[in-house]
């Protein structure tokens, strides 16, 4: 009797990898699912724990992957990888700001909102945090952003600076001016695009929001 032994090269194995991993791209995906891509295997859990120790995949936090860009041949899409660490949530506060070019300052950490308790998250690709707020004050203001076909969830430019003004301690709410100082000195924020912000967004958080009259003197800069 002749037996074939076929010898398993690296790059049989890497084109293995590729053809079951490439798929999923750069959406995060959690270790059930990934079971599903390996379920052709005895032990698909011991698959994919070699598999991020080789650097194919990363871990987001426990039960939640990212494939590699050097598979996925994309890099992470850090709001899209926010919004799935901790749901519900949607990407705002200085990480939103920056994004649409309302403040100069690099951001080193990803901040998002949650109506969940807050909490913080760090991983190879970064560092996320994520602050509480009412269910009622939660769904305002939230819309969808593309990056490289993939879509997160984000503040518009509106809600983001209102959710600002909620998690700045010692924040001036006095009167106008003092908002005026705080936008221009403390946060060097773009004043031109007030003139092109949508009142109606402003005056929904006013509306259920714990800092009301710092966000009731934003609207009057508004429409000055």
């Amino acid at each position: 009797m002749c037996f074939i032994i076929r010898k398993v090269t690296l790059k049989d194995s890497f084109m293995d990898i590729y053809e079951r991993l490439a798929p999923l791209q750069n959406v995060p995906i959690s270790t059930h699912e990934l079971k599903g891509v390996f379920g052709d295997l005895s032990a698909p859990q011991a698959k994919i724990n070699r598999l991020e120790q080789e650097g194919y995949l990363i871990s987001l936090k426990r039960g939640l992957y990212l494939v590699a860009s050097k598979i996925s041949g994309k890099m992470p899409d850090l709001s899209l990888v926010a919004n799935h660490i901790y749901s519900p949530s949607y990407v705002s506060l200085h990480y939103a700001l920056r994004y649409y070019g309302l403040i100069p300052e690099y951001v080193h950490s990803v901040t998002s909102i949650t109506t969940n308790h807050s909490r913080e998250f760090s991983n190879s690709i970064g560092n996320f945090w994520y602050y509480q707020v009412s269910p009622a004050y939660f769904p305002i203001g939230i819309h969808t952003v593309e990056t490289e076909g993939t879509n997160s969830l984000m503040a518009t430019p509106e809600k983001a600076l209102c959710d600002l003004i909620q998690f700045t301690k010692h924040m001036p709410s006095r009167s106008m001016i003092s908002m005026l100082q705080f936008l221009e000195e403390d946060i060097r924020f773009d004043i031109d695009i007030l003139h092109d912000f949508n009142i109606n967004i402003l005056e929904a958080c006013e509306s259920c929001a714990h800092n009301r009259q710092a966000i009731t003197n934003l609207i009057k800069l508004c429409k000055q």
